[in-house]
């Protein structure tokens, strides 16, 4: 059998980085209040966007608070545990709600790309690949809640479903690369005819945040992929992860 690996939990590569990203979210969700009041009393969307966005700040109230008590458990109920876990119950909670976020989202760009496209061929390729993206995470989830009677496992469970971390994430980031090319370049199709002066500058909004969502989300789950491979035996990785919602869903107000 293989030695354990040589990691402190508590240190900079694992507490240390864990928290600034729980921290960093922390900061997106108060950022994510404001835009979510501006848009309260600013919008005049249909009830199911308003429904979407209602979702996506309770999952996303949710993912801060079970990421908290996360560093809660670690710091004050273990803190004189002399062998902490690698993972708490309200860590593997947080992926959940991630993942739910990350599927909302993305589902409503894909939405987007089916409107603006027309084409019901890409909207179910990429659908699908949302879809198993969500998949990914749901199993990451449940194997995370099946290993906590293992903690501490030193890393076990992140060697043995590694190829899962890898494929998750890197799907999600190749749905955001084709939503946000696909939005550009139909949306670039659209602003060549000729429209009102109003029009155009709501195109123009459109592409750029477009560019922006697909750019931010997918260069930051490539991150985590990379983190993920090079580091698999600390918690940069998953220190980059805890923001991962949190964009998306600021994304989502943004745009």
């Amino acid at each position: 059998m293989d030695s354990a690996p040589d990691f402190r939990l508590v240190s900079t590569l694992g507490l240390g980085v864990l928290e600034l990203g729980i921290l960093f979210g922390i900061l997106f969700f108060g950022i994510l209040i404001l835009q979510v009041y501006i848009y309260s009393i600013c919008n005049s969307d249909r009830a199911l966007v308003k429904l979407l966005v209602a979702a996506v700040f309770l999952l996303e109230g949710a993912h801060t608070i079970s990421t908290t008590q996360a560093i809660y458990d670690w710091t004050i109920t273990l803190g004189d545990a002399p062998n902490k876990p690698g993972t708490v119950p309200g860590l593997s909670l947080g992926m959940i709600f991630e993942t739910l976020i990350t599927f909302l989202v993305q589902a409503y760009y894909i939405h987007r790309v089916h409107r603006f496209s027309k084409n019901t061929w890409i909207a179910v390729l990429l659908f699908t690949l949302c879809l198993l993206r969500l998949a990914g995470g749901i199993t990451l989830t449940v194997g995370s809640f099946l290993n906590l009677p293992h903690e501490p496992d030193y890393f076990a469970l992140q060697d043995r479903l590694a190829w899962l971390v890898t494929a998750t994430f890197s799907v999600g980031a190749g749905v955001d690369v084709f939503v946000a090319g696909s939005l550009c370049v139909y949306v670039y199709r659209w602003k060549t005819e000729p429209v009102m002066k109003t029009t155009s500058q709501l195109i123009n909004r459109i592409m750029f945040w477009s560019i922006q969502t697909g750019l931010v989300t997918s260069v930051v789950s490539v991150t985590v992929v990379v983190c993920f491979q090079l580091m698999r035996h600390n918690y940069i990785w998953m220190g980059v992860f805890a923001i991962l919602g949190k964009l998306y869903s600021n994304s989502l107000l943004a745009s």
